[in-house]
This record gives C-alpha cells, structure tokens and sequence, in this order.
C-alpha cells in the first residue's frame, strides 16, 4: 500500500524536481561557461596590455642609457629651429 501510495502520489513531483535540477544544472554551466569566456578574453587583453607597458619601458631604460652616454652636449650640433619655433609658422 506504501508503494502503491508514494508511487502515484509523489511521481509528479519527483518528475519536476529531477527536471529543475538538470534545468538549474544547465544554467549554471552556461553562466560558468560564459564568465570563463569572458575572463579568458580579460587574459588576453591583460597580457596585450602587460607587453605594450613592459615595451615601454624598455624603451625608456634604452633612452636613458643613451642619454647617459653623452658627456659633452656642446659636442652636438642642434639646429635652432629644434629649439625655438621659427617666426610666423605658430601663434606669433
């Protein structure tokens, strides 16, 4: 009589519950799937982002170094128009 009773009384219910669990389950997957997608694609960016500053850097390390190498400024030959803007091509 209990099998009888629990199994028609509590199938209905047992259905719906074990398809809300897949249902939740699958939700879940997708949501995780797509916040590992996402964070994946930040890597990337983060990693392009990382090298553009590290060039840099090397980059200023490298002018540094090139510009503790002159001893003398005066040794240069500068052209004044690298240094003060010729008349009438700005503001004057």
């Amino acid at each position: 009589m209990l099998k009888r009773y629990l199994g028609s009384s509590l199938l209905p219910y047992l259905i719906t519950l074990g398809l809300g669990t897949v249902l939740a389950s699958v939700g879940t997957s997708y949501y995780l799937w797509k916040s590992n997608t996402a964070l994946s694609e930040k890597i990337v960016s983060l990693n392009t982002e990382l090298s553009s500053c590290k060039a840099r850097v090397t980059n200023l390390r490298e002018d540094a170094q090139s510009d503790a190498t002159v001893t003398d400024p005066k040794l240069f030959d500068v052209p004044d128009h690298w240094m003060f803007e010729a008349p009438g091509n700005g503001l004057w």
